[in-house]
């Protein structure tokens, strides 16, 4: 009899263990809408980071640009998706001890609705231009940005810096896939920023 119940309380861990093996588990993959348990990660993620610097805080979706010997830009680029948007929304807001409502931070992500988003920063450009293209590579296809807002520092900032906000179409764009943000200049100086949206939530 104790033998009986000793194999039953055994198999049972056993039993739930497998059952749980195929349960639906969430994948931490880039997404273009957040759930809520997802929106709440995010949150978190930002509370949890407030004392960081934004450079360590955003490393998971900024990358350095590949400056070609010779070339003029140097910079880099912030994918700006909704779980990286929420997650420095609630950064910001720990850092100055408020807190964000859900609508609030539903109303941030209106704007990159069905859409990449990518802010790019642009150190001091050696040749005086202001028209900036920007384009995305990905398996052969390119695809042209829908909207680009450019903007620079004043000389009373003493950086010269440069500031572009564009948002592509996402619907033929590969999620899980590596995507190439090009930034040219109307010199023809090229700046590409390779980001591996597969490792991006």
């Amino acid at each position: 009899m104790s033998t009986c119940w000793f194999r039953q309380a055994f198999r049972l861990p056993m039993i739930l263990g497998l059952l749980v093996g195929f349960l639906p588990v969430e994948v931490q993959a880039l997404s273009l809408s957040l759930s809520p348990p997802q929106m709440g990660e995010a949150v978190r993620y930002g509370e949890r980071s407030q004392d960081l610097p934004f450079a360590l805080f955003s490393r998971e979706w900024r990358v350095e640009g590949m400056r070609r010997a010779g070339q003029s830009l140097n910079g880099w680029a912030w994918l700006q998706s909704p779980f990286a948007l929420v997650a420095h929304a609630s950064w910001a807001a720990s850092q100055r001890d408020l807190s964000l409502s859900q609508a609030e931070l539903r109303r941030r992500l209106d704007p990159v609705r069905d859409r990449l988003a990518f802010a790019i920063t642009l150190l001091p450009p050696e040749k005086t231009t202001r028209t900036y293209y920007v384009k995305i590579h990905q398996a052969g296809e390119v695809f042209d940005a829908s909207y680009i807002e450019s903007r620079e520092d004043g000389p009373e900032s003493g950086k010269g810096w440069v500031y572009l906000y564009c948002l592509f179409p996402a619907e033929k764009i590969d999620l899980q896939g590596t995507v190439i943000l090009e930034v040219s200049d109307a010199h023809g100086d090229l700046l590409p920023f390779i980001f591996d949206l597969s490792r991006m939530r």
